[in-house]
């Protein structure tokens, strides 16, 4: 079975990447708004040269932010170090 190919980007989508980036957007949030996938948009804004803004992995009671091991936070402490 063959693979679908990618949909071209239309200039309003590539528009309102540049948009929801620049708002800060989360690329969850940019992925659904512009109905893609999240791997569809993070390949388009590094084609751009676009800075996708560093978000927020919830795993469990810990928010892992991005990038920043060091700032591990537990919900269950009250963000206590």
């Amino acid at each position: 079975m063959e693979s679908a190919k990618p949909r071209k980007w239309a200039d309003e989508e590539t528009k309102l990447l540049i948009e929801l980036a620049h708002r800060k957007e989360s690329v969850r949030t940019i992925a659904r708004e512009l109905g893609r996938h999240i791997a569809s948009v993070k390949r388009r804004a590094r084609e751009l040269g676009v800075l996708l803004p560093q978000g927020e992995v919830r795993s469990g009671s810990q928010v892992v932010v991005e990038g920043s091991p060091s700032q591990v936070r537990s919900t269950r402490d009250g963000g206590q170090a």
